[in-house]
């Protein structure tokens, strides 16, 4: 789940647009947010992990990793 191509098409606007930034997904099975420390709110969040379909058999951790730190180049 880390492509960038995560896109659906806009019906009214006529745009690919993307749907999810890259993620990753750790199989939880019966997991709750509350596990993890995750709140409500964070459902969906690009910033703190969450879990998706909690307190089920297909639970899943999703984490959206941070983009990679530019480098400092020497002159």
């Amino acid at each position: 789940m880390l492509s960038t191509e995560f896109k659906e098409h806009n019906h009214q606007t006529g745009q690919l647009e993307q749907v999810y930034p890259p993620h990753v997904m750790f199989y939880a099975p019966y997991m709750k947010n509350a596990d993890i420390g995750a709140l409500p709110s964070h459902r969906g969040s690009q910033a703190q992990p969450w879990i998706l379909n909690e307190g089920t058999p297909t639970a899943y951790i999703i984490v959206v990793p941070r983009p990679a730190a530019k480098k400092e180049t020497k002159p």
